[in-house]
């Protein structure tokens, strides 16, 4: 994928490509590319990767435009890159050399479950293409806890039907019993109804408050299990 995907006199994008696989690789997703499913204006690949606490499984179906890239570059020696004011004017035209579809897979129906997801990223001007599944990706892993961000209430919804589906799939760790999945699920249902920002911080405040510690708790304790699985594993492999 460096090989073929970055451009020559380009280094901001080379660099969000090289962050992508640095990425990928820390939370162990999986990139396939298919060099015979291309289209005639992009290059597709796909991430693989699952929710660290939830263990959902999701892909990231990526499309990537090279020719946008190679336009770009043609004068891109001319655009002072240290300037906001300059890359903020230039991205938004080039936005589409890289979009996406998200799915999550349903082993109710034996098939992927496509949904709108956008990280609440922050407003950078100087955020390239890659970067955006550079942090959707991340979203993604913590799905649990990115569920909790006031703005993500599409994957709020998707992850009250997905959760649930995941546990009983055997997809969730061992020991997490029904009842974690069920306090969890109610709490997401609660902020759905949501209507303004005061009323999401005082749902939040009154779980945090009745359940924050012991929860917290037990999914950091699933984590550093996971993460020693996970490291094993590793070493096993080598």
């Amino acid at each position: 994928m460096l090989r073929e995907y970055s451009i020559e006199g380009i280094e901001e994008h080379n660099r969000s490509l090289r962050w992508l696989l640095d990425t990928a690789e820390r939370l162990g997703a999986r990139i396939e590319v298919e060099p015979g499913d291309s289209r005639w204006d992009s290059v597709p690949f796909e991430i693989r990767l699952s929710g660290l606490e939830s263990g959902i499984h999701y892909r990231i179906r990526v499309n990537y435009r090279p020719k946008m890239a190679q336009l770009m570059s043609r004068r891109i020696s001319e655009v002072d890159l240290s300037d906001e004011e300059s890359v903020r004017a230039m991205l938004p035209a080039f936005q589409k050399m890289v979009d996406f579809d998200v799915y999550w897979y349903d082993p109710r129906k034996l098939d992927w479950e496509r949904f709108c997801v956008i990280p609440n990223n922050r407003k950078d001007s100087k955020a390239w293409p890659f970067d955006r599944i550079v942090s959707l990706m991340e979203a993604l892993n913590d799905d649990l806890g990115t569920a909790l961000d006031i703005s993500m209430n599409t994957l709020r919804k998707e992850l009250v039907e997905s959760y649930p589906v995941a546990w009983f799939s055997g997809q969730t760790d061992p020991s997490l019993t029904f009842d974690k999945v069920s306090i969890y699920v109610g709490h997401l249902m609660d902020l759905s109804y949501c209507e303004t920002q005061d009323e999401f911080e005082d749902v939040s405040n009154a779980f945090a408050a009745l359940f924050g510690d012991s929860f917290r708790e037990g999914m950091r304790t699933r984590r550093m299990r996971r993460r020693e699985r996970r490291s094993r594993v590793g070493m096993e492999d080598e």
